[in-house]
């Protein structure tokens, strides 16, 4: 069944997954139903985990990296952006504030070898696995 609406077909289960997405955002992010802060991307290999985290505005030395076992957590605060007293905001998009996103890894890392970067507002961290998570040979005999 279509619903003609100015003019156009549209379809409700349309409609219902367009409501369905805008809820999910909603109420999925960090700051005003943005996704995720910070946004990452996470490649294991079967030596060393690496980590991509997003942080554009974000000075590194407002981050604070923690590794525990199988556990990564990158904290810290976006600072809100200071503006002229007589300025007047007219769209107000990019979020300010603090945030926490913790991961849990594939195997449990070597929380002494782990070493982490930023450039260009991109932080990358590499975290090798730890000697007891790695997978040993038996002998059968």
């Amino acid at each position: 069944m279509l619903w003609p609406i100015n003019g156009q077909s549209l379809s409700p289960f349309t409609e219902m997954r367009r409501l369905q997405g805008d809820l999910n955002r909603l109420f999925s992010g960090y700051y005003r139903g943005e996704e995720s802060f910070p946004a990452v991307n996470v490649w294991s290999g079967s030596d060393e985990v690496l980590i991509k985290a997003d942080i554009p505005g974000v000075d590194p030395k407002d981050i604070n990296l923690t590794v525990k076992e199988s556990f990564v957590t990158i904290e810290g605060e976006k600072k809100e952006e200071q503006v002229g007293e007589n300025a007047t905001f007219h769209r107000r998009e990019r979020g300010s504030g603090k945030f926490v996103r913790s991961l849990q890894l594939p195997f449990a890392v070597d929380a002494e070898k782990v070493s982490a970067k930023c450039k260009d507002g991109v932080l990358t961290i590499t975290l090798p696995r730890h000697e007891s998570s790695r997978p040993h040979k038996i002998q059968i005999s």
